[in-house]
């Protein structure tokens, strides 16, 4: 066993990628890790074997890094469920409506909150996974639909079938530039997160390709290794280029009612505009400073 040099999870010797932070373990000299306070796993590292059998399509950094949008898109769900028990205002609107026509499809709700080139990084790199396995994409698809429609099934056992969700807007404050420069700078973080994986490295995507096929028996073609590191590094380059522009923090009330019941919630939702697409701000909602962050909540 050996520890990863970044995070200080212990993993295999012959692991390529870190599965708790994504780190290239090829890229630098295996270094001790720091005694004080180590990073506690989200999965259980005992083994990669045990980490690939609990979850095989997201515990992979380079896949995370961008499967990982839908992963926090589920998360944002999520609280909604609990707490429930055009423009700036368009990401709730479409979030509800997704919800209101009981969506299964994780790409209505990447789309309703992600911002635009985090989206289309996501869809282009399942579209690449699922030419490799199909099987892959199959089970990830069915995952989320499972999660969503168990969620939508304790609606109809708490307010009665015919439930909806409504959204008031009760009140709005525009986020001022201080305000602005600190989201800017969270996202200037995360980018730096990526561009320490070595993500414009040719031998990324060589290590990466043969870590898949050793694992998980996922064989890439030569044209499919270019397809993923340009996907990877147009991600980085709109990333690198981020610009939060405008931002409100929206003070909302949603309420579901049904033939049975009904309830609640107030809560401040912050909206942004990065480059150019206004989206939910899933990064400071979730303390989300790097890829690193990110590994806690798959």
């Amino acid at each position: 066993m050996k520890n990863c040099p970044k995070c200080g999870v212990q993993l295999p010797d012959d692991a390529v990628f870190c599965n708790n932070c994504g780190n290239n373990l090829s890229a630098e000299p295996q270094q001790a890790a720091p005694a004080a306070e180590p990073v506690a796993a989200p999965v259980n590292n005992a083994t990669l074997d045990s980490a690939v059998e609990k979850n095989k399509n997201t515990k992979i950094g380079m896949i995370a890094i961008i499967g990982g949008a839908a992963v926090v898109v589920i998360l944002l769900l999520c609280l909604l469920i609990s707490s429930l028990g055009g423009g700036y205002k368009s990401p709730i609107n479409d979030l509800v409506k997704a919800l209101n026509k009981e969506s299964t499809n994780y790409e209505d709700f990447v789309n309703a909150v992600a911002p635009d080139f985090v989206a289309t990084a996501c869809f282009d790199l399942v579209d690449l996974i699922r030419d490799v396995d199909a099987d892959v994409i199959e089970d990830f698809e069915e995952d989320i639909a499972d999660s969503l429609e168990d969620g939508y099934d304790d609606w109809a056992d708490d307010y009665g079938d015919n439930w909806r969700i409504s959204v008031d807007f009760r009140d709005e404050e525009e986020l001022d530039e201080d305000e602005l420069e600190e989201i800017q700078e969270l996202y200037e973080d995360f980018y730096d997160s990526l561009d320490d994986m070595d993500l414009d490295d040719e031998e990324t995507y060589e290590d990466l390709a043969d870590y898949l096929e050793d694992y998980y028996d996922m064989e890439l073609s030569d044209s499919q290794i270019k397809k993923l590191q340009k996907i990877c590094e147009a991600l980085l380059g709109e990333f690198e280029e981020v610009e939060v522009t405008e931002g409100y923090v929206l003070d909302i009330k949603l309420t579901i009612e049904g033939s049975e019941d009904d309830d609640d919630e107030k809560m401040d939702i912050t909206v942004i505009c990065v480059n150019g697409s206004w989206c939910i701000d899933l990064l400071g909602m979730m303390g989300i400073n790097d890829i690193g962050d990110l590994y806690w909540y798959l």
